[in-house]
Parts: structure tokens; C-alpha cells; sequence
């Protein structure tokens, strides 16, 4: 079986110590060769050099370029390096060893397959809970974006599903969609840079999938430094803008 490397790109703002500890589930990931890189959305040189302290290899993206824009850094780094896939993965989700392997899997044993992620669970759950089991979108409701089992208490998973999306959290992301239908859209800063690529990504013919038998755990956390109406605002304005572009195509 020929090799299939992979990179995992984390973007870090201000969040070291989740950053570190995404880092070192990454590092308990069974699936080789894997690289792990950190793009720093500028969080100040002393968090970089602390990240470089603890051994993470850390590119600097020369401002707060958003969601997109960071891991896009990385991204184009990974695919300059010969990665056949991009994981992109949320400095507050935390892989389970066997996560990365299943979904591997799916992009070798599923040429039609473009993009795959895991089945996300809450961390702050005292019971497991599912978070995403990817995504679906209502079109008739203007684009309307929903997470699937949202809430639910996981089943023994296993299986492959198709979805509209799957969340950024942890994104595998295949070569060759990047190639078809370029990088991470920028415009939106913060919130539905996912969606947007995994519908750009259907409408070129790939599909997108859900692994519910990967597991990775997700925190949640609120992006550092920003306050709540900013974030109240990036995505209500993104939820319109979304529904807006798509619905008149």
C-alpha cells in the first residue's frame, strides 16, 4: 500500500494551552506519516516561543488573518510538502487514536469522497453526548445550516454517511479538492468558511462525508480576545451572507 501522508494543520490565537494539549493527542494519533504544524494567528512572540518550547513546529501568518486565512497558511505549506490530505483540526478538539485511520479509510477506499470528518463529541458533557455527526442544510429555509444528532447520546457509530458538511473542528480534506476548487474562503472571517467550502466542494462533483466511528472531543471554546456581540455578529451577518450567495446561484 503506497504512502498516504498527512498534515494536520492547527491554527492557534491566544490559545496555547489548548493548542499544546490539541498537540498532544495529535501526537497519540495512530497513522504515520503524519505532520503537525501550528500556524499562529498573531498571538505575540512570547506564546510562539512558548509553543516552540514544548517542541511544536510553528509558522507565523503575520496577523489575525481569521479562521480561514490562518489555516490557509498552513494549508498551502502542507500542499507545497506533498500532503495528499489536510486535516484541520481546532486547537479545542482533541483526537481519539484510531480517529485519523478510519478516516484515511474512507478517502482511500472512497475515490468519490472529497472531504470526511468524525463524529464530534462534547467535552463539557458529564454523559457523552454528540456534537456533530456532520451537518445538513435546509435550503427552503434559506439555507439554514444544522448539526446532525446534536445533543443525542452516540450509538456504537461505525458506519460512513453523507452529509451537506462537516464542521471545521476536524476537517480531512482530500488533495485534490483543494486543486479543483481552491483554498478556504477568506471573505467570511469567522463562521460558515466550512460550509461554504463543502458545498463549493459538492458542486464540483465531490462527496462529503462523516466517519461516526472517528471520534474527536471538542470543547467549544470561544475564539480569544474577541467579545460575544462580535461573535453574535460574525454569524448572524455570515448566516444571511451564506444563504444570499448560495440560494441566488
Amino acid at each position: 500500500m503506497r504512502r498516504f501522508p498527512v498534515h494536520a494543520v492547527v491554527l492557534n490565537h491566544r490559545e496555547a494551552i489548548d493548542t499544546l494539549r490539541c498537540l498532544d493527542a495529535l501526537g497519540r494519533v495512530r497513522y504515520r506519516p503524519l505532520t503537525r504544524l501550528v500556524v499562529d494567528n498573531a498571538s505575540g512572540p512570547g506564546e510562539v516561543a512558548w509553543l516552540r518550547s514544548a517542541g511544536a513546529t510553528v509558522v507565523e501568518s503575520g496577523g489575525n488573518l481569521g479562521y480561514a486565512g490562518g489555516n490557509n497558511v498552513g494549508i498551502r505549506q502542507a500542499l507545497e510538502a506533498g500532503a495528499e490530505a489536510i486535516w484541520v483540526v481546532n486547537p479545542d478538539a482533541y483526537a481519539e487514536p484510531g480517529s485519523l485511520r478510519r478516516l484515511v479509510r474512507v478517502l482511500r477506499r472512497h475515490p468519490e469522497v472529497g472531504i470526511v470528518g468524525p463524529r464530534i463529541l462534547e467535552a463539557e458533557s458529564s454523559t457523552p453526548r454528540v456534537q456533530s455527526d456532520g451537518g445538513r442544510i435546509v435550503w427552503e429555509a434559506g439555507g439554514r445550516s444544522e448539526l446532525i444528532g446534536r445533543g443525542t447520546a452516540p450509538d456504537r457509530g461505525g458506519e460512513m454517511r453523507l452529509v451537506d458538511f462537516v464542521p471545521g473542528a476536524a476537517m480531512l480534506v482530500r488533495r485534490r479538492v483543494f486543486e479543483d476548487v481552491g483554498l478556504l474562503p477568506e471573505e467570511w472571517f469567522l463562521y460558515f468558511e466550512e460550509t461554504d467550502f463543502c458545498v463549493r466542494a459538492a458542486r464540483a462533483g465531490w462527496k462529503v462525508a462523516v466517519d461516526t466511528g472517528a471520534r474527536v472531543v471538542h470543547r467549544f471554546a470561544s475564539p480569544d480576545g474577541l467579545p460575544a456581540e462580535t461573535l453574535v455578529y460574525y454569524f448572524v451577518r455570515n448566516r444571511l451572507l451564506f444563504g444570499r450567495c448560495f440560494l441566488s446561484r
